[in-house]
């Protein structure tokens, strides 16, 4: 296990090991120039640590010095840097990285850019090993599967331009190709700006993804229920939703959504201008067909 303290320079990654739930053995620290990207900056494979680091602008402000990814390896107490790849962002600041087995995939948040794919197996040069197709939309999301497939979300608010795009992508002769693709019009996902809200169930090899329908005069807000196939396939299963109630008040939509047993649980919950409170929904879905067992109402 791994933390991380940073300053406007630097950041500071300690290691430990969690040898019980109750007790966290210090092991070593080490610095990296830079900031930590994102939410899931971190990443161990075959006893190497990988940090992913901006390292901003120069004291004037005129040069950036890159985004990268840092390899360090355990010495005594030490983390040592041993390897880092060149500028992921040809200028700009990575904003996004997932990571897969021996891969990473990062992105600038730049529309018209790719998604960079990094391999490392190499630790001491994490190197670029592709480019997945640009964006169609503004933002986006990267969900790992496995170890040699990812889907994406990416979603677009604007008024005019609307829509969600979920794609999957699996190594096929060696390279990260598209599997599959889906697309909706007039929708956003909330997904794309909050990552927790995405949904990969492993053992199902379900992804569910919220959707709103922005424009409609009752917006139907819930959640697109996809299957990955070994293969990286993608196909369409069904929507899962807030229930008739929830669905009269254009606030309504998934937050949350988890898997317990055979069953999908979505947490649904809007805000009522006329009583002024927050309605929450838990609700259950049969994994296989999707078909809703029960409700529970959690209101403010």
């Amino acid at each position: 296990h791994a933390t991380a303290a940073s300053s406007p320079t630097s950041t500071s990654i300690h290691r430990f090991t969690l040898s019980h739930w109750w007790r966290a053995a210090y092991e070593a620290s080490g610095p990296v120039a830079g900031n930590l990207i994102g939410p899931s900056p971190l990443h161990e494979r075959g006893g190497h640590l990988f940090a992913a680091v901006d390292e901003g602008t120069s004291g004037s402000g005129d040069d950036r010095g890159g985004s990268r990814i840092v390899a360090l390896e355990q010495d005594g107490d030490s983390l040592v840097t041993i390897g880092r790849s060149d500028d992921l962002g040809d200028g700009d600041p990575v904003t996004v990285v997932r990571y897969t087995g021996d891969r990473a995939f990062t992105h600038t948040g730049r529309h018209w850019q790719p998604i960079r794919v990094v391999d490392l197996h190499d630790p001491t040069r994490p190197s670029p090993a592709g480019a997945l197709s640009a964006l169609s939309y503004y933002q986006i999301v990267l969900q790992p599967i496995g170890t040699d497939q990812l889907a994406t979300v990416e979603s677009d608010r604007s008024r005019w331009a609307a829509a969600t795009k979920v794609s999957s992508y699996a190594v096929v002769d060696g390279e990260f190709r598209e599997t599959g693709t889906w697309t909706q019009p007039g929708t956003s996902s909330r997904a794309a700006s909050d990552p927790e809200s995405l949904l990969w169930a492993d053992r199902a090899r379900l992804l569910v993804v919220p959707v709103a329908e922005r424009f409609a005069r009752a917006p139907t807000r819930g959640a697109a229920v996809f299957s990955v196939s070994p293969a990286g396939d993608l196909t369409y299963v069904g929507h899962v939703g807030p229930s008739e109630h929830q669905r009269e008040d254009a606030g309504s939509e998934v937050f949350r959504s988890l898997t317990i047993g055979e069953d999908l649980w979505t947490l649904s919950g809007s805000y009522s201008r006329l009583d002024r409170r927050a309605n929450w929904l838990l609700q259950s879905y049969d994994l296989a067909t999707l078909e809703r067992k029960s409700a529970v109402a959690l209101n403010d």
